[in-house]
């Protein structure tokens, strides 16, 4: 007789931490921009991370929030870390998302290609606990995965 083990569902097991996701929205570009979103909130949810992304919600940047700097806050109070995509650059609103975020004593991983490192201001460098540096995507969803295994967040 056949015996099988049943593993137990981990998700069921282990609370993800959330991460509020920010990302500069690209307004030329919306089908691209959406594109690229969805695939980095997947790419964050499969490196054991909740994403919660306001853009998204907001149909990348087709209905903007009318106070997205307050609802920022709150969701970067009910999350653990803030990952930053800085693809499309850095606005006021990533300055103030980071700032907020650091002043709470929560990680801050900004994602940067690698063409535009060059770009990131020392404010921003200064504001970020993590740089995740890329060439492609696959390089960026290589190195995430280990960079927020390897996090302390306080729940």
């Amino acid at each position: 007789m056949e015996t099988h083990q049943t593993t137990p569902d981990l998700d069921a097991e282990f609370e993800r931490p959330t991460a509020f996701v920010a990302m500069k929205f690209d307004k030329e570009h919306i089908e691209e921009f959406e594109q690229w979103g969805t695939a980095l909130l997947k790419a964050i949810q499969e490196a054991g991370v909740e994403p919660d992304c306001m853009v998204q919600e907001e149909g990348w940047g087709k209905t903007p929030h009318e106070h997205p700097l307050q609802e920022a806050e709150r969701r970067i109070d009910q999350s653990e870390m803030l990952i930053m995509d800085l693809s499309q650059g850095s606005g006021f609103g990533c300055g103030a998302e980071a700032g907020y975020a650091r002043a709470k004593g929560k990680p801050v991983i900004m994602l940067v290609s690698a063409e535009k490192q060059q770009e990131l201001s020392s404010t921003r460098k200064d504001a970020a606990s993590h740089i995740l540096i890329y060439e492609n995507f696959e390089d960026l969803t290589a190195k995430l995965t280990p960079l927020i295994m390897g996090l302390q967040v306080k729940k």
